[in-house]
């Protein structure tokens, strides 16, 4: 089947293309990982909703060809990837098995994310799934922050003035919440600390710490991931 990127991501969370071989995908790769490389649609369609960059899993080092910058034509199969023991994980939309071909170079500029770019939803993670998110029909992107996100899978962004709040994983990615948190927790818990009322109510021994700690880590065990993933970033600063 010939199509381009923003086709086979589709505005959803999973492909209509999932499982099927594809050939001659044109797009021009943004970046290079330890088992793959990233590769963006210059031409992108008008729909905010369908991603223009996807994943080409090659299972080693990529080939020469695919250099930051150069032009190719990806051919391989559609799949939707998720790690067996992470079941609840949303999946990752891959080109795998592929045949990179050189077709030039090329440019793709960075979709700004925040202030004069696009703006993410500040309120609502996601308010309409029942079960598992990749199988909502409906995708809203412009209410529901992971649907938000799911819109630039595999995009090269800019994020200005950008915080890195923790380490860089194996594949150099980084989480970019709670380091203010962090500060301000730092900052205010001297003043909270020092106050009549508010410093003995946060005054705790080291067996309710022990406890509390027990309490969290079994509330974490049971709930959806997504609900847990903002207090989860702000605490692994610790």
């Amino acid at each position: 089947v010939n199509l381009r990127i923003h086709d086979i991501q589709g505005d959803a969370h999973l492909s209509p293309y999932d499982g099927e071989v594809v050939s001659a995908v044109p797009g021009v790769v943004t970046a290079r990982r330890s088992n793959g490389f990233y590769l963006q649609d210059p031409r992108p369609d008008r729909d905010s909703e369908t991603s223009e960059g996807i994943l080409v899993f090659t299972g080693g080092a990529p080939p020469a060809a695919a250099a930051v910058g150069a032009s190719v034509l990806v051919s391989g199969r559609v799949d939707e990837f998720r790690f067996d023991d992470a079941p609840e994980d949303l999946t990752i939309t891959e080109i795998t098995q592929p045949t990179v071909t050189p077709a030039g170079t090329g440019t793709i500029a960075p979709t700004v994310i925040g202030r004069g770019g696009r703006i993410p939803p500040s309120k609502v993670i996601d308010d309409d799934s029942r079960g598992d998110v990749d199988l909502n029909p409906f995708f809203d992107p412009r209410e529901d922050g992971i649907d938000f996100h799911e819109s630039l899978e595999g995009m090269l962004v800019r994020i200005n003035d950008a915080v890195a709040s923790g380490p860089t994983n194996g594949f150099g990615e980084i989480s970019v919440i709670g380091l203010v948190l962090l500060l301000a927790s730092i900052w205010f818990g001297g003043q909270v600390a020092a106050h009549p009322v508010w410093g003995p109510a946060f005054t705790f021994t080291g067996t309710q710490i022990t406890w509390m700690l027990i309490g969290y880590g079994f509330v974490a065990s049971v709930l959806p991931v997504w609900l847990l993933l903002a207090p989860r970033d702000y605490l692994s600063t610790f």
